[in-house]
């Protein structure tokens, strides 16, 4: 009988990173691998990195050294901002794939294609025109609440951040993915989910056809067992009578908005770029 092989995950940055490391977490299952925990030994290891700040850099590439420190003979994927930034100095000692922020689905497939050609596969794609991609989760592995990302990208280009370079245009998950995947998590037994994006108040912008942010909540208020919705990081510009209005008809809206006041200075805001 062949031995199950393992595959362990480490996940730096934000909500988002951690909705597409369970993302692959399942790909990996779903394909017969075993979870394994990051400290001990495995036969894969995940890092899925961020590129946020110098200090995001420095840790994700600590995190790549000791992953081949604890198993010279593991394979290495490394996934996430970084990744897409700086592709080509992450080819580092048992580093076997190389991924950005696109093409995580096919994250178990492209390892066994490079373990099989025996070579260090880059496989990070331009973001330029890309579509959102359609992962999806089932469980959130030690968690009581689930996080589920309804949108990528950002377009706002501030002076300071590299997210559009890193994440791409805006994309945003279509409302009826939404909503099954908010069933698949109330029937798993998750009462809770917080929905989360690179830049959630431009969610629907990209569709062009009058669809908001207060469609997506609706999508996942509506489904029986889920009791509670919570929202990611939010821009003041979303507090519209509209979007006002529409969450006081959504009882299950946890009443707690995070809005990023950036700085109070209109010299500050205009050299960073901040409407």
């Amino acid at each position: 009988m062949t031995e199950q092989k393992t595959v362990a995950f480490h996940t730096l940055g934000c909500k988002v990173n951690q909705y597409d490391t369970q993302a692959m977490r399942e790909r990996f299952e779903q394909a017969g691998y075993c979870t394994a925990e990051f400290d001990g030994q495995a036969d894969i290891y995940v890092v899925n990195t961020c590129t946020v700040t110098g200090t995001g850099d420095k840790k994700s590439m600590q995190i790549i050294r000791r992953c081949h420190r604890q198993n010279p003979q593991a394979q290495i994927v490394v996934t996430g901002c970084l990744a897409q930034r700086a592709a080509d100095e992450l080819t580092l000692p048992g580093v076997r794939l190389v991924l950005g922020s696109q093409r995580l689905g096919e994250v178990v497939e492209l390892l066994e294609q490079a373990m099989k050609q025996d070579c260090a596969l880059v496989a990070v794609e331009t973001l330029r025109k890309a579509p959102f991609e359609h992962l999806t989760v089932h469980a959130h592995e030690g968690h009581t609440r689930a996080t589920m990302k309804i949108q990528e990208g950002c377009d706002r280009w501030c002076t300071y951040c590299i997210i559009p370079s890193v994440r791409g245009p805006i994309r945003s998950r279509p409302v009826d993915e939404i909503a099954a995947e908010a069933r698949s998590l109330a029937e798993a037994g998750f009462r809770e989910v917080v929905l989360t994006g690179i830049h959630l108040t431009s969610y629907g912008r990209d569709a062009k056809d009058g669809t908001t942010l207060l469609d997506a909540i609706r999508a996942a208020h509506d489904v029986p067992g889920i009791a509670r919705v919570r929202l990611g990081s939010l821009e003041p510009v979303v507090v519209t009578p509209e979007f006002v209005e529409g969450i006081k008809g959504m009882p299950k809206v946890c009443h707690q908005f995070h809005l990023a006041l950036q700085s109070g200075s209109d010299t500050v805001l205009a050299r960073m770029h901040r409407r």
